[in-house]
């Protein structure tokens, strides 16, 4: 939907900026907004594979925007503790509003990888 100035909408006000992380690339983002809208201003329209039998299917992105279909699965990786213990949550990217500092991971990280240095 695109807003004529002279509409009530017009002086909509964006949140403040804030750096996210999306597969270990920084991001800038702005409060308020969810991971879907930031993907989607980053250019990631498929947002995940799912992968079944080990083999990655077709791609998924965001479908219906309101957290009912599950296409626009992220996760997130949560600091347990202290150290780099960490583990990760499914989320759905049309619903998770962003928060400074969140580690997005579009396809589900293999554990055994070691964690790049961003």
């Amino acid at each position: 939907m695109r807003i004529i100035p002279n509409s009530p909408l017009a002086p909509a006000a964006r949140g403040a900026p804030l750096t996210l992380w999306i597969d270990g690339r920084p991001v800038t983002a702005f409060a308020g907004e969810t991971l879907a809208a930031v993907l989607f201003v980053e250019g990631r329209r498929v947002i995940y594979r799912p992968a079944v039998d080990g083999t990655s299917t077709r791609p998924r992105g965001v479908y219906c925007g309101m957290g009912i279909c599950f296409e626009c699965l992220v996760w997130v990786e949560t600091p347990v503790g202290t150290g780099d213990d960490s583990h990760l949550r499914a989320v759905r990217a049309c619903l998770t509003p962003v928060e400074s500092g969140m580690r997005i991971h579009t396809s589900r990280p293999n554990p055994s990888q070691p964690r790049s240095n961003d």
